[in-house]
């Protein structure tokens, strides 16, 4: 159920329980099973809602983890939110996890998060703000 990962910041065990998932919706108010299945399915456009679900799944194993450290292992290993969750939630109907169609999803997401980042910066750059 765990998935460890490394950052420059150090080494980190993440696991996805119910402890996390409601930790996610107490701060984020919303569905953390409807965030997971929009990140699934690539259309998940907000880098604080990832970002949140990875400090969510760092809790069980470092209750102290801060919203910048799950950053800065973000960045280090955008793939660590999805790999923690195939471990947590393996793909029964394939007999196990299907890493590879969920890794494709994150970079959806990835590439989603940054052009909707980047739309922004050019409309703020283009009026002038």
């Amino acid at each position: 159920m765990d998935c460890r990962v490394a950052s420059p910041m150090g080494r980190y065990t993440l696991r996805f329980g119910f402890n996390a998932f409601a930790a996610f919706e107490a701060e984020a108010g919303r569905s953390a099973f409807q965030t997971i299945a929009e990140m699934e399915r690539g259309t998940l456009v907000l880098a604080t809602d990832l970002r949140l679900l990875c400090w969510a799944a760092m809790l069980h194993h470092h209750p102290q983890a801060t919203l910048e450290e799950a950053g800065h292992l973000l960045d280090a290993d955008p793939t660590c939110v999805v790999r923690a969750l195939s471990v947590a939630m393996p793909d029964a109907e394939a007999g196990g996890s299907d890493t590879g169609k969920k890794l494709r999803a994150m970079f959806r997401v990835w590439a989603n998060c940054c052009a909707h980042g980047l739309r922004r910066v050019f409309r703020s750059s283009a009026s002038g703000r």
